[in-house]
């Protein structure tokens, strides 16, 4: 439905509109869309928001969708793609995720409960083990329900419910069992079709390295390399679980926002271990500092106890842990991503947000 419609819009646009701002609108739309929930909201993930904030969650959401798939022919049209293009498509692809999963937090009254980090490490999971298998196998397999197409239909989806319902329904008991609220049934559910297609994502690579084994590939090399992401969300589900403080419940933003641009940052690598045709190697620096976090979290939880009789104090104030990570994740995930626009300019001799020269047809 959407190639048709792309297909007619893209000889609309000027042709010094470059595909690498029509991608980055779409990123900017959902980003507008997510603050301004967040400000009606305050921020918690949760609580009720005019009709409109929903329904502009949902064109945001479509406009992007739509953008996407406009992009790439609009860098066809105009001669322009390029490994930068796809670098930053799906670079941007990887970051929506991140804010989008925030938005639908909120929409679903999530809160600063487990529920929110949760529906955005379910997405993050699935997006990994998607980019994991096109490194492997060359090609980005999508299934008939999928999440580029699907699933964003059902984030508009939930978001216009929520528009038309209010926010509380989420909240309310599910009618076929009360024991859980809607949103951790759509959780439930989410996670289980999310591991459906993991599985078909590691079948389709272990079958393709047993098919096509290069440069010493083995199964067991290509499922070992998804260890570091998995370390990750290990480390992410132990901070909460460890925090003294809570500090889910103090700072839920802050939490989603530092662990989602460092899963960004190591599918940003896989991206350009694809692009360069290089070795993938995941285990990188980018683990360690929430490494360190979950750490001190599980040092103050053992200290707690001791506390008491040895008088020992915690290593450092939680909050400022949690900041110091915050901003180590902006800070390295922006300087990755500048200086590989940079450096890929100047390899191929292109720009990012201009196009080259065009003949006339």
């Amino acid at each position: 439905m959407l190639t048709p419609l792309a297909d007619w819009f893209v000889t609309k646009l000027p042709r010094w509109l470059a595909p690498n701002t029509i991608t980055m609108t779409g990123l900017v739309l959902v980003g507008n869309a997510t603050a301004v929930q967040a400000y009606y909201t305050g921020g918690g993930l949760e609580g009720d928001a005019p009709a409109w904030v929903y329904w502009n969650c949902v064109v945001s959401m479509l406009c992007y969708q739509f953008l996407d798939v406009c992009d790439g022919k609009q860098a066809r049209r105009t001669g322009n793609g390029s490994p930068l293009g796809l670098l930053f498509d799906h670079g941007i692809d990887a970051l929506n995720v991140v804010v989008g999963g925030v938005a639908l937090a909120t929409s679903l009254q999530m809160g600063a409960t487990w529920r929110a980090p949760a529906i955005v490490l379910v997405a993050m999971v699935a997006f990994f083990f998607g980019t994991w298998e096109h490194y492997y196998t060359g090609m980005m397999y999508l299934p008939p329900f999928n999440g580029p197409n699907e699933g964003l239909l059902m984030v508009m989806a939930f978001h216009a419910f929520t528009a038309v319902m209010g926010p509380a329904v989420w909240t309310e008991p599910c009618s076929f069992y009360p024991a859980l609220p809607w949103n951790s049934v759509l959780l439930v559910a989410s996670t289980c079709m999310t591991t459906v297609t993991i599985l078909a994502n590691v079948r389709n690579v272990v079958s393709h390295v047993q098919a096509h084994p290069v440069d010493g590939q083995t199964p067991a090399s290509a499922l070992l390399n998804t260890l570091p992401f998995l370390v990750l969300v290990f480390l992410t589900i132990s901070w909460i679980v460890w925090s003294p403080s809570n500090i889910l419940d103090q700072y839920p933003q802050l939490v989603l926002w530092s662990v989602g641009l460092l899963s960004c940052k190591l599918i940003m690598h896989m991206m350009l271990a694809h692009l360069c045709h290089s070795n993938l190697f995941l285990m990188r620096k980018t683990l360690i500092p929430i490494a360190v976090v979950a750490v001190h979290s599980g040092f103050q939880c053992v200290t707690k106890f001791l506390a008491e009789p040895y008088c020992i104090e915690p290593l450092m104030e939680e909050r400022k842990v949690a900041m110091g990570l915050a901003m180590l994740s902006f800070i390295t995930y922006t300087h990755m991503v500048y200086n590989l626009v940079q450096e890929i300019k100047v390899i191929l001799g292109i720009h990012c947000f201009t196009v080259k020269p065009y003949k006339d047809e």
